[in-house]
C-alpha cells in the first residue's frame, strides 16, 4: 500500500449523501474526460467503446480480460455518521490493447499497445483539493 492515499470527508447524515458526493463527482469527471478513451483504461479495464474495447497488454500478449480500479470508493459509518472514504492504491498499470471483435473469429489486437500514465487519476483526486483529509500511505 506504500504509495497510496486516503481521502476522508467530512461526515454527511445518510449513506446516500455519502456516497453521492464521491459518485457524481466521478460520474462529470467521467463525461468531462470522455474523449480521452485509452487514458479513461487507468480507473479500470475493460473499457468498452463503440465497437472495440480496451484491455490490459504486456507488450503484444493480452495479461487478462480485467484491471481492477486503483480507486476504491467507500462509506464507513460511525454511530449515525457517515464518511465518504476514496482510496487509491499504488499499482503499475499496464500497456492497454484495442482491441476489436472479429467475425466468428474472437476479438484482434488492432494497434500495438500504448502505455498510460495515472495523469488521469490524479486529475480526479485533484477536483477534491481542500475538501477532504489527505493521508499519504
Amino acid at each position: 500500500m506504500a504509495g497510496g492515499k486516503l481521502l476522508i470527508f467530512d461526515y454527511k447524515n445518510s449513506w446516500i449523501d455519502a456516497l453521492n458526493l464521491l459518485g457524481k463527482r466521478f460520474s462529470e469527471f467521467r463525461h468531462e474526460n470522455r474523449s480521452k478513451v485509452f487514458e479513461t483504461a487507468a480507473f479500470g479495464m475493460p473499457v468498452m467503446h463503440r465497437g472495440f474495447r480496451m484491455v490490459p497488454y504486456k507488450n503484444d500478449d493480452r495479461l487478462s480480460e480485467r484491471f481492477a480500479s486503483p480507486l476504491i470508493f467507500k462509506v464507513i459509518k460511525s454511530d449515525n455518521l457517515y464518511f465518504p472514504i476514496l482510496l487509491q492504491l499504488n499499482c503499475d498499470i499496464p500497456k492497454v490493447g484495442k482491441e476489436e471483435k472479429e467475425r466468428n473469429k474472437g476479438r484482434k489486437l488492432v494497434n500495438s499497445p500504448k502505455q498510460i500514465s495515472q495523469n488521469l487519476i490524479e486529475e480526479f483526486l485533484a477536483v477534491f483539493k481542500d475538501e477532504a483529509l489527505e493521508v499519504s500511505l
